[in-house]
Formats: C-alpha cells, sequence, structure tokens
C-alpha cells in the first residue's frame, strides 16, 4: 500500500528516466497515461513542471522545486510501506521516570497494543527513546506534564514542565522513530 498519489510517482520517474517513454516502460503504462497523469499533476498545481521537446524533459524551476518535494514524499511513503509491511515487528522501548509511566505511558501503551509493542523500562536504563524533564543538546520537545507540589503547611500549587524525547542513534534510523514521535507529542 503506498500513501503516495500516482502522479507525483510518475512525476518522479519521468525525472529519473529522462523522459515520458522511458517512464512508461519503467512503471509498465502506456506513454499517454504517463502523460496524462503528469498533464493533470500541471493542473491541479497550477504550474509547469517539465519543458518536453524532441531532446528530451528539462525541469522548469517550479518543476525543480517540486521535485525536492516530490523526493521527500517518495521517501516518507516508502518508510510508511517499509513499517506496515505484513510481519514486521513494531516494537519500541521507552525509558521514563515513574511518574511519567503511570501518569502518561501506561494508557499510551494500552492504546497501541496490538499495533506497537512498547515496553516501558525505569529511568536510566538503556532505551530508544527517553523521556525527561531535563534536556540536552538534540532533545526533541513532546508535551508538558501537569504537576502539582504540595508545600509542608498544606498549601497545593500546579505548574506544568516540558517533557523531551532523547533518542537514541539507532533508533532515529529507523521508520519507527517519527511514528512514536508523533504518538508522544499528540499525547504528553
Amino acid at each position: 500500500m503506498s500513501l503516495e498519489d500516482n502522479k507525483i510517482l510518475v512525476f518522479r520517474t519521468i525525472v529519473h528516466c529522462g523522459g515520458v517513454s522511458a517512464a512508461a516502460r519503467e512503471l509498465g503504462v502506456s506513454q499517454p497515461a504517463v502523460s496524462q497523469a503528469l498533464s493533470e499533476l500541471e493542473n491541479s498545481l497550477g504550474a509547469r513542471l517539465l519543458k518536453r521537446d524532441k531532446s528530451g524533459i528539462e525541469l522548469t524551476p517550479d518543476g525543480a522545486l517540486f521535485l525536492s518535494y516530490a523526493e521527500r514524499v517518495g521517501a516518507l511513503s516508502a518508510e510508511v510501506d517499509a513499517l506496515f509491511a505484513p510481519g514486521v515487528e513494531r516494537r519500541v522501548t521507552i525509558a521514563a521516570p515513574a511518574h511519567l509511566e503511570s501518569a502518561f505511558l501506561s494508557p499510551i501503551k494500552e492504546r497501541y497494543s496490538g499495533k506497537i509493542s512498547i515496553d516501558i523500562v525505569p529511568e536510566g536504563e538503556l532505551a530508544d527513546v527517553s523521556l525527561v524533564t531535563r534536556p540536552a543538546a538534540g532533545d526533541i520537545p513532546v508535551g508538558r506534564l501537569s504537576v502539582s507540589f504540595t508545600a509542608a503547611g498544606g498549601n497545593t500549587s500546579s505548574d506544568t514542565v516540558p517533557v523531551f524525547a532523547r533518542v537514541s542513534e539507532s533508533f532515529a534510523k529507523i521508520p519507527l522513530y517519527n511514528i512514536i514521535l508523533g504518538i508522544l507529542g499528540g499525547k504528553l
């Protein structure tokens, strides 16, 4: 299953193959189908992406700009396809202080049960993602945590503290990384 719009894939293939006919062969479709997809994409964007003549194709300035987005769309689509391929294990280990685990991570773990296996380990243990309230360089803000303080005299006050995700280097290289950060960022 691809999340990428077929017209974007056709555009990228035309550019990489150097022409409409070569792209049609690569995609296993007719040349008119490729031309039509390109025309529909250009119409929907309101911009001409390619100059075509007998010598081949040339990106227009708009086409060069759009190509950078098309490449990113293709890469993200490939990540999603790899992540949700049958038989792929989606497992992540999150280390967090006990108050974060009980307040936020246990409900997340239950909500995504069967979709992503989330193992919660105590703060300080090796993990794919560590949740911290004191950030270091490279940490990613994922939300705020409400905390209550009770003074010795019984007075109670509330505040929020920022929560950051510290991602291990190896975990940052896999597609699940963005999904987990999205889950954490949407929940905390």
